[in-house]
């Protein structure tokens, strides 16, 4: 059985036989300080062959960030992201609408002003049978709700690069 309690102005959940655990803080407070970014614009790559995606997470804060260390059973935050793409005009691509996912990875951190690089699953279909041109790229970090800002990707014609 559960209990939540405000205590000190801090809302706790309490276990019965056990010592209350600390509400954990939202996505949004997880987030706060970070940027998902795209590092290299535009992103090139060639029609037909399959793209391999990098996007930066950068902490933009004064303070280290964490994924979390699972204290209390909660598991961190996943750096898994996804990515779609989409026409010169902004209209999303077909796309798959569910994604793999792996279990907790180990606790990362990332000081102030830096950024690592994560690989992104792409979730659009058949992207290898797109024409050479140029697409938008957005991606999304689901385990903290972290959006991209847009990218751009240009797909040059096999042999031409």
């Amino acid at each position: 059985m559960l209990g939540l309690v405000l205590r000190d102005g801090s809302w706790w959940v309490s276990q019965v036989a056990s010592d209350p655990l600390q509400v954990r803080p939202g996505k949004a407070a997880r987030r706060e300080g970070l940027r998902l970014v795209w590092c290299k614009q535009p992103i090139v790559g060639v029609a037909g062959e399959q793209l391999r995606l990098l996007i930066g997470l950068r902490n933009i804060s004064d303070q280290q960030w964490s994924t979390g260390h699972g204290e209390d059973g909660v598991e961190p935050d996943k750096l898994e992201a996804i990515a779609w793409l989409h026409d010169s005009t902004g209209r999303q691509l077909p796309a798959r609408t569910a994604f793999v996912t792996s279990g907790p990875g180990p606790t990362t951190l990332i000081n102030p002003g830096d950024t690592i690089m994560l690989s992104a699953q792409l979730m659009t279909i058949d992207p290898e049978r797109l024409p050479p041109g140029n697409y938008q790229l957005s991606a999304l970090l689901p385990s903290l709700g972290l959006e991209s800002e847009r990218g751009s990707l240009h797909l040059a014609a096999p042999g031409s690069r």
